[in-house]
């Protein structure tokens, strides 16, 4: 069942992809099922972010993070990239991982 489930996610983000927007992106801090940063994800990771970049670039890029975790591995952003339901419930978010000197490491998607 998870696999369905993960299969059809990934189906709406690979058919939802858009190129990626500054001006739409911090525009878009909800977490509503029509919030465009969703698509713009895939954009990102190909074409934006390279291993090693600073968090100073990337703030740029994407403006301030909606949350900010400070850990034994490093430092995680959090960005709301809204719901696959319209009801707005079980929203994402795009976690970006940067290591304890501020350097770009990975991403990833959450379900809340």
């Amino acid at each position: 069942m998870k696999s369905i489930i993960l299969l059809s996610i990934l189906i709406i983000v690979i058919s939802c992809s858009h190129k990626f927007d500054k001006k739409v992106w911090v525009n878009n801090t909800n977490n509503k099922s029509d919030n465009p940063r969703f698509g713009m994800i895939e954009d990102l990771q190909k074409n934006y972010f390279k291993k090693g970049m600073s968090n100073r670039d990337i703030f740029k890029l994407l403006d301030k993070p909606r949350f900010i975790d400070t850990n034994s591995y490093g430092i995680e952003w959090t960005y709301p990239i809204g719901s696959n339901s319209g009801l707005n419930i079980d929203p994402y978010s795009f976690i970006i991982q940067f290591d304890s000197l501020g350097n770009f490491n990975s991403t990833e998607i959450i379900k809340h």
